[in-house]
């Protein structure tokens, strides 16, 4: 179970910002997919997406550090995803 990365299928648009701009814009094309999906019988997919939330962002500004927990999660991501990824950083 994921504690520190957040999987956009546990995300609603009410809490969408969890991850910033980007994130929160593919939580809003997921859900409008999947509304569309059901609606006309299609079948069109938002590849599985996984956001850090900003506040570890936050953290890593004041202390320089990322914590050993939140690198073994996102590799543990990574190795679910068969590695093959797109990433999109606000860095």
């Amino acid at each position: 179970m994921l504690t520190k990365i957040i999987n956009i299928e546990d995300v609603s648009v009410e809490n969408k910002n969890i991850g910033g701009g980007k994130f929160a814009g593919l939580v809003e094309l997921r859900t409008l997919v999947d509304k569309y999906n059901k609606e006309f019988g299609l079948r069109i997919n938002v590849p599985k997406s996984f956001c850090i939330p900003v506040k570890f962002f936050d953290e890593y500004e004041k202390s320089g550090k990322v914590s050993e927990d939140l690198v073994n999660e996102a590799m543990c991501c990574l190795v679910g995803l068969g590695g093959n990824v797109a990433v999109r950083s606000s860095c």
